[in-house]
């Protein structure tokens, strides 16, 4: 990861990711408004992908965090 995990609290990282095309998992293409790219996000388990879906400010950057960890980790499905 480009920038390293971002604090809970840091919006900016949050919104930065959500409008780039750079994923934050892998530094790959990914599609603006889309968390991840295809591949980072097919490697999450289930209950992570729909994580996810939160709304932003109900949980979606704590989500993002773990899904941020977990492909850090290089943990597989």
């Amino acid at each position: 990861m480009a920038e390293g995990l971002p604090r809970a609290n840091d919006n900016a990282f949050y919104i930065k990711s959500l409008k780039s095309n750079e994923c934050p998992g892998c530094d790959g293409y990914k599609k603006e408004r889309k968390s991840l790219c295809y591949k980072c996000y097919k490697s999450l388990p289930n209950d992570m992908q729909r994580a996810l879906y939160q709304r932003f400010g109900s949980g979606y950057r704590e989500a993002l965090d773990d899904a941020l960890k977990h492909l850090e980790a290089g943990i597989n499905k």
